[in-house]
């Protein structure tokens, strides 16, 4: 990969934004938009510039190169088709932030900021594991890995701490936190199973009979049912007894199926999705533990009601509790991830108080600018996702 001039116009930005918005993110919890704006609006004049240049430039660089055998202006020139696939990328990245900020994933200036970078990092950056249409994927999955190792490790820090201090507390609180509806996990897992078999039985017969490879999609497939699994299962197989075994049928036939054609091709074909699907329950299952333990030890503190102000996130079962509320919705709108806007404040302390509570407990702001930057050094030094890093070691 050759440094050419977009890097000299690009980087010096991104890294510039990366600091002012992490430094502010820590500072305030909030980033500012006019640092968003400055990065889109310098963007679109870079990319416009360059974009003329390439037309201009163009008879000359030819004329150089046939008489000269030397393109003097070739390390300024963008490739053809550069510009459609940057927008693609970006609308994409802005479509996909906005899902995580409506799952209450993240905040919006969180999506924004992660936005304006997918827009201003070219995207040869992303050259060893380019995802068509899609490559600032890489940047995404490298975020939520860098700041899930994080989680892991203060996790395993606290936890020891308290071992250290108090053994008999933690194997009591890991017997109360133990009660779960086995019913429940039974039929998610089942479900998961089912929707992982049909995707593998699609991908394998459209690359057979259609000669297309939608193998590198599976990545993002894979990513998606991690973040998004739970309201899936929810949605299809929650008190919906039909579809999962529907679902199951399904499966069972497309498999017997794919038995009797090709036996050895259909069994190791199930091996490898079995196994995948292994790996995915225990890492959404682990990762769930830990990110609950690290926001219950770290994450969590009360409050008097009376003390609620503006930005501040309340807990997850009272959010809940409020935006099932039909009469809060309409008359407050929802509770979003960047939490309560000034107009719930009031309402969210009488709703409270009617209900008896003196204090409610309150989440501590996670500043994500940080790690959203970490991310972006990561693929500028690496040029692919953590987890082709991950499949290339193993392979």
């Amino acid at each position: 990969m050759e440094f050419n001039f977009l890097d000299i116009f690009i980087l010096p930005i991104i890294f510039l934004i990366g600091i002012v918005a992490s430094i502010e993110d820590i500072r305030t919890g909030k980033i500012r938009n006019k640092w968003i704006i400055f990065g889109l609006v310098y963007g679109i004049i870079i990319y416009t510039m360059l974009f003329f240049w390439n037309e201009l430039t163009l008879p000359i660089s030819f004329v150089w190169e046939r008489i000269f055998n030397l393109n003097p202006v070739a390390m300024i020139n963008i490739k053809e088709g550069f510009l459609w696939k940057l927008g693609l990328n970006s609308s994409l990245s802005l479509l996909f932030g906005f899902l995580l900020w409506r799952e209450g994933v993240v905040a919006a200036g969180d999506v924004k900021l992660f936005f304006v970078f997918s827009f201003l990092l070219p995207t040869k950056y992303y050259w060893k594991s380019y995802l068509p249409l899609f490559p600032s994927f890489a940047l995404l999955v490298n975020i939520f890995v860098i700041i899930l190792v994080f989680i892991l490790c203060r996790s395993l820090f606290c936890f020891f701490l308290k071992f250290k201090n108090d053994r008999r507390a933690v194997f009591l609180q890991s017997q109360k936190r133990r009660s779960f509806s086995i019913k429940k996990q039974v039929v998610q897992t089942i479900g998961m199973l089912s929707i992982f078999l049909l995707f593998f039985w699609i991908k394998h017969w459209i690359n057979s009979y259609l000669g297309l490879d939608i193998g590198k999609y599976q990545y993002l497939f894979l990513v998606l049912m991690i973040m998004f699994s739970r309201k899936i299962t929810k949605a299809l197989f929650k008190n919906n007894n039909f579809l999962l075994i529907l679902a199951v049928s399904l499966n069972l036939f497309i498999t017997a199926v794919g038995l009797f054609i090709n036996f050895g091709t259909a069994l190791n074909n199930l091996i490898i999705t079995i196994k995948m699907m292994v790996v995915f329950l225990l890492v959404m299952s682990l990762s769930a533990k830990f990110l609950n333990y690290y926001v219950r030890e770290t994450g969590v503190f009360r409050i008097e009601v009376d003390n609620l102000l503006p930005g501040m996130m309340i807990n997850s079962v009272n959010t809940k509790q409020l935006n099932d509320d039909q009469k809060f919705v309409k008359d407050y709108g929802r509770i979003i991830s960047g939490g309560i806007s000034k107009n719930q404040v009031g309402a969210i302390i009488c709703w409270a108080k009617t209900r008896g509570m003196k204090t409610i407990e309150i989440y501590k702001k996670f500043p994500l600018a940080p790690w959203i930057f970490a991310g972006v050094i990561s693929i500028i030094l690496f040029k692919q996702s953590f987890i082709n890093i991950v499949l290339d070691f193993v392979r």
